[in-house]
């Protein structure tokens, strides 16, 4: 009678238990543990991108961010960011200059996410100074823009004023362009200063002409009319 083999407990040499391979790889994956500076990297991915940027941009400068919540709100006050900065670079200032320090030298992805308050402390400005040049800078630039606008527009403007002149019921245009050339006079008293940005001048020079005047924009007229008018004379006496 044949007798079936008992089973063996000792493992085959041509099979891999794939559960075996599979938990000593987990063991070993388990046995690598983070460094504190990587558990930081990692706590820092985790916040949110401004939290994140804040967080970068104040380490080391003793400077909490409850201290950013509490300052004065410049961004508030001051709006987009784009413009306020391009102007600011016209300052010369120094608390405008020393803000525009810190800020160029944050690195680009950190700088649309770090709010105008924490720059300020940051740069250790004063920021009623701060406030008040950005301003000043802001007013300047907006005022030679409008001006370079009113120059560029300034030919389109005259020659609508002279079409409307040459229309039947252009008096008023046609006024103003005799005043322009001189050929009417032009009251006194009027004047128009595009240097909206800069000082007003000394109460001495008040009594005194603008430059530049209308007579060196539009050459006077006076001396031809005055020859026109003597011609005109002769011409009249001949045919007498």
């Amino acid at each position: 009678m044949l007798k079936l083999s008992e089973p063996t407990n000792e493992p085959s040499s041509t099979t891999t238990n794939p559960a075996i391979s599979g938990l000593k790889k987990r063991r070993t994956r388990l046995a690598f543990r983070a460094s504190p500076n990587d558990l930081k990297s990692l706590a820092s991915k985790r916040l949110p991108r401004k939290e994140a940027a804040l967080s970068r941009f104040l380490k080391g400068t003793g400077i909490r961010p409850s201290q950013v919540e509490n300052a004065p709100n410049l961004t508030r006050i001051l709006g987009k960011r784009t413009s306020v900065i391009d102007a600011m670079r016209f300052s010369q200032e120094p608390a405008v200059i020393e803000f525009l320090k810190v800020y160029d030298s944050t690195p680009v992805c950190d700088r649309k996410q770090v709010p105008f308050e924490a720059v300020a402390l940051k740069a250790q400005c004063n920021f009623s100074e701060l406030l008040g040049a950005i301003i000043l800078s802001f007013r300047s630039v907006q005022a030679q823009k409008s001006a370079v606008l009113a120059m560029g527009s300034h030919p389109d403007v005259v020659q609508a004023t002279i079409n409307d002149a040459l229309s039947v019921k252009g008096a008023v245009a046609q006024k103003m362009l005799h005043e322009a050339v001189g050929f009417l006079p032009t009251p006194k008293g009027t004047s128009i200063n595009f240097n909206l940005g800069q000082n007003d001048k000394p109460e001495e020079d008040e009594g005194k002409e603008s430059a530049p005047e209308i007579n060196e924009l539009f050459p006077m007229i006076t001396e031809r009319q005055e020859k026109w008018q003597a011609d005109r004379s002769r011409l009249l006496e001949s045919d007498n």
